[in-house]
């Protein structure tokens, strides 16, 4: 098959879930034989036309935040018209209207959505109102549709009627080097808590930091991410977690590796979700984790679970310090199960969210999708 990703920033990831998933993704399969196109930001993909045997091509962007995106992924698909592309996958809820045009291409157009992110209140009221457009859109005309975790499929269903597929995110990073690592960030190995994400206020990293106050302060977190559009917000979190918090700004690869495997426990506090890859990536290295009871956390927790006493991870209820400090305070004086829950969350991760079974997957379901489309044709050929 000719498969066109659209949608992201690029790859290789620097940061994001989507880029992460989409490296992954066409990596594996142009590994299987696949010709694997990625549309790329120019200003993110630096001078590279193929990443291992997937193909990269570097288009502009209006560089206006609101616009971004979209001015993009509009010329991007613009020109996977010419190339002849069995599939255009689109990876972005904002441009996934481009559905419309799905009727009247030859190429099977599929959406994948990756979070409720008509929740998330950076976007503001008009914002949010338009990606719940984009949502009804894209589950009405797209060919098909792909969802990251069931409580997505489940609010698609609800508002939309439309029945996706669910192919979960998997976890894909290199193998952890030294502790030296984590000195060059301030750190001590086994001493610090952990979260790692786009900083923006739905991340809820105000949480974390307050509900540590009341640990040794021999522990410190980690707080791995950035975000060029909520400085403010930084420079708050900066102050809360004065003389305790470490902002390492984006890490990657074996850096990142080493520092979820030498995390004394990791902390997800989000508000909002799909499917976090930094959460399943630090229960792949083994981290004892905390996360907040939204559905899409709440989900990975029992999803991966084996039985009644098979316990891969905590919760707390989301946005409340209290909840967190006494998860925190157990655990600290537990280690014998921060250990124990860490070897249990590895293995369950590991067999349930394996990029080469998300591969085969998707595979899977694009067959699928092309039978039916060519069913269609044949029942409706006007």
């Amino acid at each position: 098959m000719k498969i066109a990703f659209v949608g992201l920033k690029g790859i290789p990831a620097k940061y994001g879930g989507i880029e992460h998933h989409v490296e992954n993704l066409s990596r594996r399969l142009a590994e299987q034989g696949h010709e694997v196109t990625v549309f790329c930001r120019n200003d993110y993909t630096l001078s590279k036309e193929r990443l291992g045997r997937v193909k990269l091509i570097r288009l502009p962007r209006f560089p206006f935040r609101y616009l971004e995106t979209i001015s993009h992924s509009l010329i991007s698909f613009v020109m996977a018209q010419f190339d002849n592309f069995d599939i255009i996958h689109l990876h972005n809820l904002g441009i996934q209207w481009l559905a419309i045009m799905s009727p009247l291409i030859k190429p099977i157009v599929i959406c994948t959505l990756h979070a409720p992110s008509w929740e998330e209140t950076q976007w503001g009221s008009l914002g949010r109102i338009y990606l719940r457009l984009c949502l009804k859109v894209s589950a009405a005309l797209a060919d098909g549709f792909i969802a990251v975790s069931t409580p997505l499929a489940l609010e698609v269903k609800r508002v939309t009627g439309r029945q996706p597929y669910i192919i979960p995110n998997g976890v894909g990073l290199p193998d952890p080097g030294g502790q030296d690592i984590c000195e060059r960030y301030g750190l001590q190995a086994g001493f610090y808590i952990l979260t790692v994400g786009r900083i923006i206020p739905d991340r809820a990293i105000e949480i974390l930091l307050k509900a540590v106050k009341c640990l040794p302060e021999k522990l410190k977190v980690a707080v791995v991410g950035d975000s060029k559009q909520h400085l403010s917000y930084i420079q708050q979190l900066k102050e809360i977690g004065k003389d305790r918090a470490v902002f390492a700004g984006y890490v990657f690869g074996q850096e990142l590796a080493t520092l979820y495997a030498n995390a004394a426990l990791y902390v997800h506090p989000s508000r909002v979700e799909g499917q976090s890859i930094a959460l399943l990536e630090a229960m792949w290295f083994g981290r004892c984790v905390i996360a907040s009871n939204i559905p899409a956390n709440v989900e990975i927790l029992q999803n991966c679970k084996i039985g009644e006493d098979y316990t891969i991870g905590f919760t707390f209820k989301v946005d409340d310090v209290n909840d967190l400090s006494q998860r925190l305070k157990y655990l600290v004086e537990r280690q014998d199960i921060v250990k124990k829950v860490g070897l249990n969350a590895a293995r369950a991760v590991r067999n349930l969210h394996n990029w080469d079974k998300i591969t085969k997957e998707t595979i899977k379901v694009y067959k699928e999708i092309q039978k039916e489309k060519k069913k269609r044709i044949y029942l409706n050929p006007e």
